[in-house]
């Protein structure tokens, strides 16, 4: 009988932390603005209830309960959805669809080379790298696996095995190249990168390398302690024609859905407890 035990595999060490600075930015800014779009009209509606609705509307609606209630609905989802447009609008709208065309290239480009989807775990990524060792094969999506599990410098060989032959391979070579340089403390040249994304001829691979090059600008923004909306919004006037904004209307549904079916409850709350209290009894005069 074998006295020799297995020793236990070690899962790898995932990108350094500077790899998910945009993304944390980018979800902290998404929550804050969930809050500001649930807690405004919120706020209103129930300001509105208590403070103006009992003495403003007319007799025949404050003495019937369910009409107050759906009245004040009624303005609720209206306003509700005047925040949403408002909060998921403007500049921040035209970043995240920029960094939304970036994300869809990439997960369409894997897609097509390997057809499969990319490995978002540093175990997934490990795996992959596993079953495809011949890293001249697929030197793009080995560089993307060696750094999900943390392996910079073999990210770094893979990259010198990419095609140099175009004007889109060139692009992506100097933006591995600099997406190196800031996960390693470098000075990343991203400026260079925009230009050679711009120069792209296609002009569907040049939106999604413009596009890239934001989301580069940006996260290199984020790690400085700067704004990332900025970077990327600018870069929409050059890709909005390639862009689908539908993630802002999935968002505002969404939310506009779950947020009236908390205040139909709190509204209704508050029409009672007004009713008990005597506030929605009150009249004018």
């Amino acid at each position: 009988m074998s006295g020799a035990v297995a020793e236990p595999s070690t899962a790898p060490p995932g990108p350094p932390p500077a790899y998910w600075a945009l993304r944390d930015a980018v979800l902290a800014e998404g929550q804050r603005r969930q809050r500001r779009a649930v807690l405004l009209p919120a706020l209103g509606a129930l300001l509105a209830v208590f403070a103006f609705g009992a003495s403003v509307l007319p007799d025949w609606i404050t003495g019937n309960l369910l009409l107050g209630y759906l009245l004040f609905l009624a303005a609720y989802a209206l306003l509700a959805l005047l925040v949403l447009l408002r909060v998921y609008g403007g500049d921040y709208r035209r970043a995240v669809s920029v960094g939304e065309l970036a994300r869809a290239a990439s997960e369409r480009h894997w897609h097509e080379r390997t057809g499969a989807t990319a490995p978002m775990t540093p175990q997934a990524a490990s795996d992959w790298l596993a079953s495809h060792p011949d890293d001249a094969a697929l030197p793009e999506e080995t560089a993307y696996a060696r750094l999900m599990t943390g392996d910079l410098d073999g990210m770094r060989r893979a990259v010198a095995l990419y095609p140099r032959d175009s004007d889109a391979d060139r692009y992506l070579v100097a933006s591995e190249l600099a997406v190196l340089d800031m996960l390693e403390g470098r000075p990343a040249d991203v400026e260079h990168v925009a230009d050679l994304a711009a120069a792209v001829s296609d002009p569907e691979r040049r939106a999604s390398a413009v596009a890239s090059a934001a989301v580069l600008r940006a996260h290199v923004a984020v790690l400085a302690g700067r704004d990332w909306i900025a970077p990327l919004a600018s870069a929409h006037p050059a890709v909005q024609e390639h862009l689908d904004e539908g993630w802002r209307v999935r968002v505002i549904v969404a939310s506009w859905t779950v947020q009236m079916a908390i205040v139909a409850g709190l509204i209704g709350l508050a029409l009672l407890v007004g009713r008990v209290t005597g506030v929605w009894a009150a009249r004018l005069g």
